[in-house]
Formats: structure tokens, C-alpha cells, sequence
């Protein structure tokens, strides 16, 4: 069999930050120069992607899958500050194609592996990147099986963290290009055991990720040297966890729950001393129920989400000096100090309608932005992870609200929080 996809997507982010500067004498409590300064950031992404899979039986115990994929990706980012300073101006366009195949064997009744790899070339980088993928499941019984996989993924459109949450907008995508943003690469390890009957499925998995050419952007020591090779930073990062599902699969209702327990810790040589600090998606605890109740001819599905907060750098005043004659301050409007020492919760409900069961209409309330996604996978060999992660409920949600407190906890310690 063969199947060829088309598809498109965007990514727009529009930032604005106003900044009031007042110079005042101490003797007479009188403002002598008044000023508005207003700093922008505009982010816009687009990607068009292209894609053709096929599978083919050779051997009754063989199923071989192959294909190749196109994505031509456009971005822009502009971050202008008080009104005059141009901090960074990128306008970029590349493509990338690439090619996979996979082999999944049946061993015996019980036993299956799949072996495969993907080779991608990125006209940015003008490189090309090998991602060789494995996975294995044994089954036990009829109902209990065991399971594993192992893969190398590239992503060559990467999200940049802003280090300093009150210097401009908390993330922005550009390309990599091998210069100010490195090609991103991760090493994924799995391993779990499922128990699945007709009516319910049970399942627990352990994780690893090995990341490297992380970014992190950041003018806080940099402040006579907007040079942008000098604003940004190059790290990698650790991931791990635990993740625990049940499902009902029966009746007029069905859905399921599960909870995943995580750690999320990044290394960055310029920042921190080169101690780990919690990563931007750092979320120890999230816990996640879906529902769909089948009514006739209409399924109404609900989603609702509950994490444990993530965390971020609290800004500390550094721009704020005064003497006996003149004293100057200058306040922001982009985020507000807190000296909590915990973490923000975050909660998020969302609501589907499926008419007939194949047309779906959704409604989005809350949403800064769109997110750009591409073609969906087929198969371990042909996933990529050229997708960016999806906003969380805070940003954005479809259908929905979200409530967000702002007790945080710092991501940095020591000298870098200043």
C-alpha cells in the first residue's frame, strides 16, 4: 500500500513590552525627564511539508515500510528594544528531505523486532544526519507483554529560550543553521510492560532523553555587547521519567487516565557556572483524564489536565541606581517579581464535538498563537521530531480556560540570578 500527504502550517507571535523611565531631583521631588520606551518582538514561522509512505509484505513474517519526506520551512524574527536598538533581525529559509525504511520481523507468535533508520539532509547546515531506530515487544501471556525501544532524532527548527523573563517574550523559534542555533539531536531510550484485555488496557513505561545543541538566548551579560553570536548559548539536556495509563475501551463511555512522574534538567557551560538547572518544560507531576461519551450518531469527548507548576528565573531590579542629586528609575510591564518559593499550578479543560464521528469542529478561546506542526509519522523509522512541542494550557488550549497563579521557583541559582 502507498499514501501520499500535503500539508501546511504557520506560527505567528507578536510581543510588545512598554518601559516608563522617569529622572527625578531628590531635593524637590520633581520628574525632569519623563520617557516611554517600547521594545517588539515579531516571530513568524511556516512550513510546508510533503511526504509519500509505503508498506510491502516480502515474507508472511516480514512487513516492510519505506518513504521519503520534503519540508521547505520559512522563518523571521525581529526583537527591536527602546524603540531604536535593533537586538536581532533574522529572516531565514531552508528545506530538508529525507528517506527511512524499517523492517518489523515476527520471530514467533510472541516475539517481534523492528529495526530501521532515517537519513535527512538539511540545506541549512548542508549536513546530513543518520537516526538509526529500534524496538522490540515480547509477549508473555496473551494479555501481558513487554516492551522496548531505542532511536536517534534530529530537529532542525528549534524553540530558543529567553533566559531573562523580563527582557522580551519567553521563547522563539528560528532555524538552525549551525552558527547562532545549533541542529538539535536526542538519544530516546524506553522500556515498559502493558496488560490489555477487550475492555481495558494497563500500561507503565520508563524513559530516557539525552539532548544536545539546545539554545538559550539571553542579554543579562551582555549589556554593552549585543553582538548576536555573544546572545546565545549552547547546552544540552536530560530528561527522564515515569508514565502510567489506564483505559476503559467498552461501552458508551470510554477514555482514559494517566500520570506521569518527571525530571527535566539542562546544562548550559555560560550560564549558572555550569551547574544543571531545571529545564523550561520541568513539570514533576502531571496528571491527565479523557472521556468520550458516545451519544447515537455524536461523540462528546472532554479533556481536563492538572500539573505541578514549571519553573523560571524570578527578575531581580538591575537597572534601577540613584545618588544625592539624581536618583532614575525605570519599571516593566512584562512580569511581575515574586520571591515564592514554590511552583504555579496549572489546570486547563477542553471540550471536543465529532459530528457523525468524522467531522470535528473546535473552538479556540485562549490562544496567543497557532503552532506549527508537520505531516504525522508512520512507523519508528519515519517519525521526526521537526514538530514543535505544543504550547501549555497557559498559552494556549482549544475550547477551554486555564488558571495559572505565578508563585514560581527559580530555574537558576547563585550568581546568575542577579
Amino acid at each position: 500500500t502507498s499514501s501520499l500527504l500535503a500539508a501546511y502550517s504557520e506560527y505567528t507571535s507578536d510581543y510588545g513590552r512598554n518601559t516608563h523611565v522617569t529622572i527625578s531631583n531628590p531635593a524637590t521631588d520633581e520628574s525632569t525627564i519623563t520617557r516611554e520606551l517600547q521594545s517588539t518582538e515579531d516571530n513568524f514561522l511556516t512550513d510546508l511539508t510533503l511526504r509519500a509512505d509505503n508498506e510491502w509484505r516480502p515474507a508472511p513474517a516480514h512487513a516492510l515500510r519505506f518513504g521519503a519526506w520534503f519540508s521547505a520551512t520559512d522563518a523571521e524574527y525581529r526583537y527591536v528594544r527602546n524603540d531604536s536598538i535593533t537586538i536581532l533581525d533574522r529572516t531565514q529559509s531552508s528545506s530538508r528531505a529525507a528517506a527511512y525504511a524499517q523492517d518489523t520481523w515476527d520471530v514467533t507468535d510472541g516475539f517481534s523486532l523492528t529495526a530501521g533508520g532515517r537519513i535527512s539532509y538539511d540545506q541549512a547546515t548542508a549536513k546530513s544526519y543518520l537516526e538509526p531506530r529500534a524496538s522490540a515487544r515480547l509477549a508473555l501471556t496473551d494479555r501481558l507483554t513487554l516492551k522496548a525501544a531505542a532511536g536517534r532524532y534530529h530537529q532542525f527548527v528549534n524553540r530558543v529560550v529567553n533566559e531573562n523573563v523580563t527582557e522580551g517574550s519567553r521563547d522563539f523559534w528560528l532555524l538552525a543553521d549551525g552558527d547562532l542555533v545549533d541542529v538539535t539531536a536526542s538519544d530516546h531510550l524506553v522500556a515498559g510492560v502493558a496488560y490489555e484485555t477487550d475492555s481495558y488496557l494497563f500500561d507503565v513505561e520508563l524513559y530516557r532523553k539525552e539532548t544536545t545543541g539546545l539554545s538559550e538566548f539571553s542579554l543579562r551579560f551582555r549589556r554593552n555587547d549585543i553582538d548576536p553570536l555573544n546572545l546565545f548559548f549552547a547546552g544540552q539536556g536530560t530528561a527522564q521519567g515515569a508514565e502510567f495509563l489506564a483505559q476503559k475501551k467498552f461501552g458508551a463511555f470510554t477514555g482514559w487516565l494517566s500520570y506521569t512522574l518527571a525530571e527535566a534538567r539542562n546544562t548550559f557551560p555560560g550560564l549558572n557556572g555550569g551547574n544543571p538547572f531545571p529545564a523550561l518544560h520541568d513539570q514533576l507531576h502531571e496528571l491527565k483524564a479523557v472521556g468520550t461519551m458516545s451519544l447515537g450518531r455524536w461523540d462528546l469527548a472532554s479533556t481536563w489536565t492538572y500539573g505541578s507548576g514549571t519553573p523560571y528565573t524570578a527578575p531581580r531590579p538591575n537597572t534601577a541606581w540613584s545618588s544625592s542629586t539624581v536618583t532614575r528609575s525605570a519599571s516593566s510591564t512584562s512580569a511581575p517579581k515574586t520571591d515564592c518559593g514554590c511552583r504555579p499550578i496549572t489546570a486547563s479543560i477542553s471540550a471536543r464535538a465529532t459530528v457523525f464521528r468524522s467531522v470535528t469542529t473546535m473552538a479556540t478561546w485562549a490562544s496567543r498563537s497557532s503552532t506549527p506542526t508537520t505531516a504525522p509519522t508512520s512507523g519508528i523509522a519515519s517519525s521526526n521530531s521537526t514538530r514543535p512541542p505544543q504550547s501549555s494550557p497557559t498559552s494556549t488550549m482549544s475550547g477551554g480556560f486555564s488558571i495559572s497563579p505565578s508563585a514560581s521557583i527559580d530555574r537558576y541559582t547563585g550568581s546568575n540570578n542577579k
